[in-house]
């Protein structure tokens, strides 16, 4: 990999360290809803992280399958499983996404609906 995946991988796995903070307080009984310094913290990493790959989801990912791609994707959809994030303001994230859903490995490994 070059620096540019080298640095969304690293953005990605904070994101996804966010997230499982987040479930992880859910699951405990905590309201991750509330106001407070801690969840937001957790929460604004998430939103800085798709802030910055914004314009490589919205290019390069779309016509990319590289480890980079496989992370977000799994990111992005562990995420929306468990209700971590939305994307409803977040157009790039849906197209990429919708891309990358059809592929072999993405249907193999989905999260089973229960």
């Amino acid at each position: 990999p070059n620096w540019e995946d080298e640095n969304l991988l690293t953005a990605i796995e904070g994101a996804m360290d966010s997230g499982v903070v987040l479930q992880l307080m859910k699951r405990s009984g905590m309201n991750i809803e509330e106001n407070v310094m801690y969840t937001s913290r957790q929460k604004d990493r998430i939103e800085s992280v798709l802030d910055y790959l914004k314009p490589w989801l919205s290019d390069r990912a779309l016509t990319e399958w590289n480890f980079a791609a496989m992370s977000t994707y799994s990111f992005l959809d562990w995420a929306l499983f468990r209700n971590v994030i939305t994307i409803e303001k977040r157009p790039e994230c849906r197209k990429f996404l919708e891309t990358h859903a059809n592929r072999p490995s993405v249907i193999a490994t989905k999260i089973p609906k229960v």
